[in-house]
């Protein structure tokens, strides 16, 4: 993967961008192979990350030729008595170019020289980060650090992470991530359209955010034109209170409620559950013949158990 004078650390748990002509881009093969091991749950050990340290006591002149030996490199780790200090590429840059005598100052002198001048935040992250939530620390960051590199820290060693990097990779976890929920949600319409009962979702207040399912005589409006109605407006008065009072304990004690009510000649099944953000999933299913059917076989054992004949 790497060249034995190269001074990119590398291990198999942690992937290393080949050199390319803009510097920051990965080589195809490897963008593709990157992104094909990243999930919703990968961290920051699934990235690219660089490990370039040098001493202190080296030079302007030696940093320069490193960056350029590397293009791909979005920074270096300087290694200084009170700890590691970062020296970006961008920032490098500026500071040479940006002032005047800044090449007499810097060129020659040691790093620690130009580490008092960088004395900016340094971000940085334990390595078994999600990648969505290193990408939003990186982006909380000032707008002269936003695009600075990310160190990174394991049990032992720092590593540098190219923020663009960062943020390819949270937008190509993100885009994986809308396509996974968009199949769920489809699954999800599919299976309750297969359903046969009448379906709505319901907030805290008793609006229909939701209604699914045919129309029916004991019904004011058809279900899928309930929608910002009370239930009031769409359940007869019979159902309205006992709903009421179902709604309060699913969401209350988080439990499903289970209720039968008599409308007309009918007799209803309601089964009211919690289902997050203050709302609730009501489903409403025809239970006459069943109920009918019970009560038979209940008068079938009175008859029996009251005949002379025993």
């Amino acid at each position: 993967m790497t060249r034995s004078d190269s001074p990119i650390w590398s291990s198999q748990s942690l992937w290393v961008a080949q050199p390319h002509l803009d510097g920051y881009t990965l080589t195809p093969d490897w963008q593709r192979h990157l992104h094909y091991i990243l999930d919703s749950h990968s961290t920051l050990r699934d990235l690219v990350l660089y490990r370039v340290m040098l001493p202190e006591t080296a030079t302007g002149a030696e940093l320069f030729h490193e960056l350029k030996k590397h293009p791909q490199l979005p920074g270096v780790m300087v290694q200084r008595a009170l700890g590691v200090s970062l020296i970006s590429r961008n920032r490098f840059y500026e500071h040479i170019t940006s002032f005047r005598y800044s090449m007499d100052v810097f060129w020659q002198r040691p790093l620690s020289v130009m580490c008092a001048f960088f004395h900016g935040e340094v971000l940085t992250l334990p390595i078994e980060t999600p990648v969505g939530v290193a990408a939003q620390k990186a982006l909380q960051r000032s707008p002269q650090n936003l695009y600075e590199p990310v160190l990174v820290q394991d049990e032992e060693q720092i590593f540098l992470l190219d923020v663009d990097q960062l943020l390819l990779a949270h937008a190509h976890i993100h885009e994986i991530t809308v396509d996974t929920l968009r199949l769920t949600e489809a699954k999800h319409r599919a299976l309750l359209q297969a359903i046969p009962d009448w379906i709505f979702r319901l907030n805290r207040e008793g609006t229909f955010l939701y209604g699914q399912g045919d129309p029916a005589s004991w019904l004011r409006v058809p279900p899928d034109q309930g929608l910002g109605l009370k239930l009031e407006d769409v359940l007869p008065e019979p159902v309205v209170g006992v709903v009421r009072q179902a709604m309060e304990l699913a969401l209350s004690l988080e439990e499903q409620q289970i209720m039968e009510v008599g409308v007309e000649s009918q007799v209803l099944e309601i089964r009211v559950v919690h289902c997050g953000l203050e709302q609730v999933v009501m489903m409403i299913r025809e239970v006459t013949a069943r109920y009918r059917a019970e009560a038979y076989r209940l008068l079938l054992q009175q008859s029996t158990a009251s005949s002379p004949w025993e």
